[in-house]
């Protein structure tokens, strides 16, 4: 009786040890794969590039030159001011055709 009890707890150890071995190895392989990201490199190490084309930087200057050349004094304007919302805004949406069947039924 006593062999068997030493044995059976024996046993026990070994699958206790074995299950968290187990799970070790299983949380590594999930956090490597799934949710471990390689941090960027650091400022001195990465390349300089230019992100932006000469075309896209042009459009900018252009925007820019041409919101300097706004005149303001029709948004400051006393009669701009004094406009009033007419209905309900946002306005609603018009349902046309039929309800989407695959749209599922649940969330916002």
């Amino acid at each position: 009786m006593l062999i068997e009890r030493q044995v059976s707890r024996k046993k026990q150890t070994i699958m206790l040890i074995a299950i968290v071995l187990t799970n070790s190895v299983g949380g590594y392989l999930l956090y490597k794969n799934f949710f471990y990201t390689k941090s960027a490199p650091r400022a001195e190490e990465a390349p300089v590039v230019s992100v932006i084309s000469p075309k896209v930087s042009e459009a900018l200057a252009a925007i820019e030159t041409l919101a300097e050349g706004i005149d303001r004094s029709i948004i400051e304007s006393e009669e701009f001011r004094s406009l009033q919302k007419y209905g309900t805004w946002p306005l609603g949406e018009a349902r046309t055709g039929r309800v989407n069947p695959f749209i599922p039924t649940f969330g916002p």
